[in-house]
């Protein structure tokens, strides 16, 4: 990739990482069947996982201080400047909706970010 070094990240699918998934799993089901629902479907016994029935984030923490953050307000990794996260792992809390929009936008500012900064240093 044009001399670029990149930086690969792997987490296999474990026990220990189910567990979360089953738990959550097993409240959906209790809670479902005592919210008297009509046209029930019942939920599976297994949740796929890594961001199917999930939305990971957090692990990349958005602010100013690299002593307590992983990334600036453009996504921009504060010990490495030319990595950027533009996922959900900027995240400092998780909401209650869909995080697509609000991930797309930061997207967009982290690329207007690195855009202006490669034609300001083309002048």
């Amino acid at each position: 990739m044009l001399g670029v070094s990149r930086f690969c990240v792997s987490m296999p699918a474990t026990e220990k990482t189910n567990m979360p998934c089953q738990r959550h799993a097993r409240e959906a089901r209790r809670d479902r069947g005592r919210a008297k629902t009509e046209n029930r479907s019942p939920l599976p016994e297994r949740l796929s996982i890594f961001g199917k029935n999930i939305h990971e984030a957090g692990t990349a923490r958005m602010g100013n201080d690299p002593k307590k953050s992983v990334v600036n307000r453009f996504n921009q990794v504060h010990d490495a400047p030319n990595v950027f996260v533009t996922d959900g792992a900027c995240f400092v809390t998780q909401g209650c909706y869909e995080p697509t929009l609000t991930i797309m936008a930061l997207s967009a500012r982290a690329a207007d970010y690195i855009a202006s900064e490669y034609l300001g240093k083309q002048a």
